[in-house]
């Protein structure tokens, strides 16, 4: 696993911790055992995760290193947009760093017809979705500007850039640089596109799928929201 890998999934870690308000996150995983985990943010998953936990994400190096932090679970290669469960799971957590990357609608609408589909039919099944808001995740500095972290038993600068689609809204380029002290090392840049949201265009298509929206959290302090969904 190259360097690079490492410090990308310590970032979310720190990140993670720093800028998600946990409760929902508790709510939606009080009184469930198959729990579905989508992406990394694996800092967060640690405290509750389980043997009867599924781990999934598209990327084989963030999988390895959720298997490392997180023991028992098993781990998964799958897309959100077309999970291979049928009603497995009394609990899915998707977090903004899978949510981010449904750019399109149709994309939206793939995972929401997913997802749906992965969710137990019964009364305590949760569905939670963590999201970047679309409309303070810019006056942020989540995605610009420099900040010093330790990551990997070390310290180094992040450096990131943001730069929004004029044709695409809500749609942004994200460049991410990390630099040790003294310049003496440096990773980056890394490159990605993804997609902040107002509640209620992504809640619109799960509604359509038949669940219920049961909270709807939005935190503009840090950006984001959070949607809470269960079964009818």
């Amino acid at each position: 696993m190259s360097c690079a890998d490492r410090l990308l999934a310590e970032y979310y870690d720190a990140f993670s911790q720093r800028w998600i308000d946990p409760q929902p996150l508790e709510e939606a995983l009080a009184e469930a055992r198959q729990v579905l985990w989508l992406g990394s943010y694996y800092g967060l998953a640690k405290p509750a995760a389980h043997a009867a936990w599924v781990i999934a994400d598209l990327s084989p190096t963030m999988l390895r290193i959720g298997l490392d932090r997180l023991d028992l679970c098993l781990a998964v290669e799958a897309d959100i947009r077309r999970l291979p469960f049928s009603q497995c799971f009394d609990s899915i957590v998707a977090p903004g760093c899978v949510t981010a990357y449904l750019l399109t609608e149709h994309d939206i609408e793939a995972a929401a017809t997913s997802l749906a589909d992965a969710l137990r039919r019964h009364p305590r099944a949760r569905l939670m979705l963590d999201a970047y808001d679309c409309d303070n995740i810019f006056l942020k500095d989540y995605f610009q500007g420099d900040r010093w972290l330790r990551l990997d038993g070390r310290d180094w600068l992040r450096r990131a850039s943001l730069e929004r689609d004029p044709g695409q809204p809500g749609v942004f380029d994200v460049t991410l640089d990390f630099i040790a002290p003294g310049n003496i090392e440096r990773h980056g840049p890394v490159h990605f596109r993804q997609r902040a949201f107002r509640p209620e265009e992504l809640a619109a298509p799960f509604l359509n799928k038949g669940l219920e929206l049961l909270h709807q959290v939005r935190d503009s302090t840090h950006g984001r929201f959070y949607l809470t969904f269960a079964p009818t």
